[in-house]
């Protein structure tokens, strides 16, 4: 009995349709469009290496206990005008990453070299950009979580340090008073940051004035029912 009542714990009952769906090898659900979700916390995410890649790792060895992140990549992108221009949001959504065969396989124009040897990343030809998703706060409740937020992903920089350089003490503050230089046309002039991050969160948030909006009204008026 006990081991009866487990296998209901365990275990589900699925229709013929379905088991055969899965025999013959076909995907339960597919995606038109890459979705990639990217950490905006103060502190840079990281991941450890499984405890088996560990353990083969000579302890003489340099070599980082913590995976490659998003950041890792990002901070290390070719420096040339293009990329270095380029905010997080547009990196991530834009280019992926190849693996070790990938990269020795392909001579693609559109392959790039990251530096401190984190491998290659390819821009995304044939298939659309991927879409990105973060945590959303709120500016009300927790603006400098908000700031920070709009600052990793939407302006161009190279390190942590860069969303809120000295002598600034909130991220909101150097939002709205901060400058960097942008090159135009082969000459660098000093632009407001939230002008540059205002810029580039337009290409990827289409509409979302219009969805805050709807949000917020859910939150006071509640559920409308029909007369």
């Amino acid at each position: 009995m006990k081991s009866l009542a487990h296998k209901y714990f365990t275990h589900r009952e699925v229709s013929v349709q379905e088991a055969v769906w899965r025999v013959s090898g076909y995907s339960l659900k597919r995606f038109s469009r890459k979705v990639v979700f990217v950490p905006t916390n103060e502190d840079d995410v990281k991941m450890s290496k499984p405890l088996k890649q560990l353990l083969e790792t000579d302890e003489d060895s340099n070599s980082s206990i913590w995976l490659t992140s998003i950041y890792d990549r990002y901070y290390n992108r070719p420096k040339t005008e293009d990329f270095e221009q380029m905010c997080l949001a547009d990196f991530v959504s834009e280019y992926r990453v190849l693996s070790t065969t990938e990269a020795r396989r392909s001579n693609s124009k559109h392959k790039f070299e990251l530096g401190q040897g984190l491998g290659s990343v390819m821009k995304r030809t044939r298939s659309s950009n991927a879409i990105i998703r973060y945590c959303r706060h709120s500016q009300q409740q927790h603006p400098e979580k908000y700031f920070l937020t709009l600052l990793k992903l939407f302006l161009p920089h190279r390190k942590n340090q860069d969303t809120k350089p000295s002598p600034f003490l909130t991220y909101e503050e150097y939002f709205c008073n901060g400058t960097l230089k942008v090159s135009q046309d082969g000459h660098f002039s000093e632009t407001p940051i939230h002008l540059i991050v205002q810029n580039n969160e337009k290409k990827h948030n289409h509409g979302q004035s219009g969805i805050d909006e709807a949000v917020e009204k859910l939150k006071t008026v509640g559920h409308l029912e029909d007369a």
